[in-house]
């Protein structure tokens, strides 16, 4: 926690994530929608779709949507590497520095 709990000891010892059997089918279901989404996504924002019509206006000079489907591919895996970047910094900051960062607060 980033600060002191306000509840009882006893409901914090009970406190667990949830067994293999509940966690196992979520895994499968997250795998499933991942390759899903994967697999359709041409179908929902692909170039050219009338899946959402006219619900989202956007002027002329502002659709860039073909300048972004042709741009370098360097370009599309950038926020892909730069969040798994931020990612484990964060988890080294809180594994190396936490009682420091604890002890600014």
């Amino acid at each position: 926690f980033l600060s002191r709990p306000n509840g009882y000891k006893s409901s914090f010892e009970l406190v667990s994530d949830a067994p293999f059997p509940m966690a196992f089918p979520l895994l499968l279901l997250s795998f499933g929608s991942i390759f899903l989404g994967y697999v359709t996504k041409d179908i929902f924002v692909g170039l050219g779709t009338p899946f959402w019509n006219n619900s989202i206006f956007v002027l002329e000079n502002h659709f860039n949507h073909v300048e972004a489907e042709f741009s370098p591919v360097h370009i599309k895996w950038l926020p892909f590497f730069v969040s798994i970047f931020g990612a484990s910094l964060s988890v080294s900051l809180y594994h190396f520095f936490s009682q420091e960062m604890f002890n600014l607060y």
